[in-house]
């Protein structure tokens, strides 16, 4: 179960097939400021979802999404919400699989905000 207080949260997912995810986000919103991330992503080189990374307008300060092993290992971190991951632990191409991310930033308040969710990397 999902539950964020004081926040719309909206699920989109578009299937193509029954065994493919053409396209999936969740959006979060605090009504000053929405932010758009992948629930997916595959890296393979076609052009289409290829890097997992936030969209959104807003401008934040100490802004970190970090990604994270089924056993909890931290394997990335985005450091600026314009960056993103291009599916690679280093120099080793990353499993397809299931991935938390928890993601931190400031907003024009200083108010410090804290997102949790999963992703799923398709090869």
């Amino acid at each position: 179960m999902v539950k964020f207080i004081g926040y719309l949260l909206i699920v989109w997912l578009a299937v193509s097939s029954l065994e493919e995810v053409f396209s999936s986000q969740t959006y979060l919103s605090d009504f000053n400021c929405s932010i758009q991330v992948p629930d997916a992503f595959s890296p393979n080189g076609d052009g289409i979802n290829d890097v997992f990374h936030v969209e959104t307008v807003c401008h934040f300060s100490d802004f970190s999404l970090k990604i994270y092993s089924e056993k909890a290992e931290l394997l990335y971190v985005i450091p600026h919400s314009s960056d993103s991951w291009d599916g690679r632990i280093g120099s080793r191409v990353a499993p397809e699989g299931k991935y938390s991310w928890k993601m931190v930033y400031h907003v024009d308040t200083g108010e410090r905000k804290v997102q949790r969710g999963h992703l799923l990397l398709i090869r």
